[in-house]
């Protein structure tokens, strides 16, 4: 293969790679993965050193393409494995995390070292070979880490999706089968690349049908984060408000809603701490202070005007961490409406069936008096005596 094939062949996994992050970036939302920004991230930057690679006259340019490669042998492996536990919805420990992003920057660093030391490389050499530029390599100590890291992300990773698919019955399916493929591709292009076709680097392909995949998994992911579409479904439907302070009862945010419900939420600063006096500011102090002494989630009505609001108060979570308070604010006027007609109607109900009742006595005693007055026409004794 000619060297002009193999440049055209990277140029267009490069513009592929660059064409799937800008569509990751354009479906962008709050709910997908960091370790799949990631990767979307690396992999034109990747595809850009294999380039760089195939236009390379000299032992400098060829060794920065190279060490612009390696981004993808080092860190796109690790956050292709993160994003697996995440998709899987297999927690990893922060520790881990660090420490294999630690080892992963290790490796990274002895490459990037390459021309300076001896630890990746011990001998590197460039030539123009079948018109094709070419690094003559002699591999160091680090290098085989690396080969073994590869290795070990190889096999958790189907670890991890045959855990998923044995024990995780709310993993959908279909995404299992997606990543499943992914890998099988991967791992399939890796062993034949070192046997067909070595000239050029199949991997570039491979980065480039994986960003494919996950524009396909990460789209759906987000359908299946029931607590995250859920809340923002509400929040967008423009019935729920939402106000947020810190512990210093400062003001961090609200949204239109909420503003809409209480105009003198527009007024606020943020970071500033909200006035301690004036409606509605000093009943929700009220309302913080009790919250701060009971610890758990509070509910009150606020009534403005004809409008009443149903407010609960709690923390607002930073993941496991509680930065603050959360107002949450719905118009309840309606409900509020009908409980207040129901209550008119029991009282009118109570009332009507007193009367009715002081009716049917009226009866009854009248009744009686005409069954005495009927006896006392026969037996004047004994009408008295009932009468």
């Amino acid at each position: 293969m000619t060297n002009d094939l193999i440049i055209r062949y990277y140029f267009i996994t490069l513009l592929l790679s660059v064409l799937c992050t800008a569509l990751y970036i354009w479906r962008w939302n709050r709910h997908f993965n960091t370790t799949a920004t990631m990767i979307y991230v690396l992999v034109p930057l990747v595809n850009m050193g294999y380039l760089f690679a195939a236009l390379s006259v000299n032992l400098e340019e060829a060794l920065l393409a190279n060490k612009i490669c390696y981004l993808g042998g080092c860190f796109l492996q690790l956050f292709y494995t993160l994003s697996l536990f995440s998709l899987c919805n297999i927690p990893v420990r922060k520790s881990v995390k660090l420490l294999l992003f630690a080892f992963a920057f290790f490796l990274y660093a002895n490459v990037a070292g390459v021309g300076y030391g001896g630890q990746y490389y011990k001998e590197v050499h460039f030539a123009i070979q079948d018109g094709r530029p070419t690094l003559f390599k002699v591999y160091g100590p680090v290098h085989a880490l690396f080969y073994l890291s590869m290795l070990l992300y190889t096999v958790v990773s189907i670890g991890v999706l045959l855990y998923a698919y044995r024990k995780k019955r709310e993993v959908s399916r279909v995404m299992l089968a997606l990543l499943v493929l992914t890998e099988a591709v991967d791992v399939g292009t890796f062993f034949l690349n070192r046997v067909f076709l070595k000239e050029i680097e199949w991997v570039a392909a491979t980065y480039v049908f994986t960003q494919l995949m996950y524009l396909i998994i990460v789209d759906r992911i987000c359908l299946y984060d029931v607590t995250g579409t859920v809340a923002e479904s509400m929040v967008q439907n423009g019935g729920t408000g939402l106000f947020s302070l810190d512990f210093k009862r400062r003001y961090l945010g609200s949204n239109e809603t909420a503003r809409v419900f209480f105009p003198e939420f527009a007024a606020l600063r943020a970071d500033k701490e909200i006035p301690a006096e004036g409606e509605p500011f000093a009943r929700f102090a009220a309302e913080l202070s009790h919250f701060d002494r009971e610890g758990t989630e509070r509910e009150f009505l606020y009534e403005r005007g004809e409008r009443s609001y149903k407010c609960s108060v709690g923390y607002l979570w930073d993941g496991k961490r509680k930065r603050g308070y959360r107002l949450t604010i719905t118009d309840d006027t309606e409900s509020r409406k009908y409980i207040r007609l129901l209550n008119n109607y029991n009282v009118d109900l109570i009332k009507e069936v007193e009367e009715k009742t002081a009716h049917i006595r009226k009866i009854q005693n009248k009744l009686v008096l005409g069954m005495a007055m009927m006896v006392e026409g026969r037996d004047n004794s004994t009408g008295g005596h009932i009468n």
